[in-house]
């Protein structure tokens, strides 16, 4: 048994690394700023501003809170599919389901962080994505179609 550790060891290792891993060079950077940015399951609408503080999420100047931002209330793999499964528009893939979203839109407080306050908005719409070798980098919009 204890020859046996070492390998049951690495493999638990790459298990857990497998998680992101697979990117092409260059891909993984963007696929887990994306995820950390849209993606959260366990996302609702109350933590909008606990949530986006601890990501300081802010405009690009660094400073200033930003004006809205939209997590995905699905698991990576869900939201990994839209890339092979969507349809294309334009740049983007759009999913082919509806998916429940928090809109978290500045609320108040003083317009640069740390001090941003967020309300939160549970809705439920098709996605557009932009996708980098099968990869979903970046959080296009959303939509409702009719």
């Amino acid at each position: 048994m204890e020859a046996l550790r070492p390998g049951l060891v690495l493999v638990l290792v790459l298990c857990a690394a497998g998680s992101v891993q697979g990117q092409p060079p260059g891909v993984k950077e963007r696929y887990v700023h994306f995820l950390e940015q849209h993606v959260d399951a366990n996302m609702n609408a109350h933590k909008c501003t606990s949530v986006m503080g601890r990501l300081r999420l802010t405009e690009p100047d660094g400073k200033t809170c930003k004006a809205v931002n939209t997590f995905i209330q699905a698991d990576k793999d869900q939201v990994k599919e839209i890339c092979t499964s969507g349809t294309t528009v334009g740049n983007l893939v759009q999913s082919g389901q509806p998916f429940p979203l928090i809109k978290c839109t500045f609320n108040g407080g003083k317009p640069y962080y740390p001090h941003c306050e967020y309300r939160g908005v549970q809705v439920t719409r098709y996605i557009r994505i932009a996708c980098d070798q099968g990869w979903p980098v970046h959080y296009g919009g959303d939509i409702i179609l009719v």
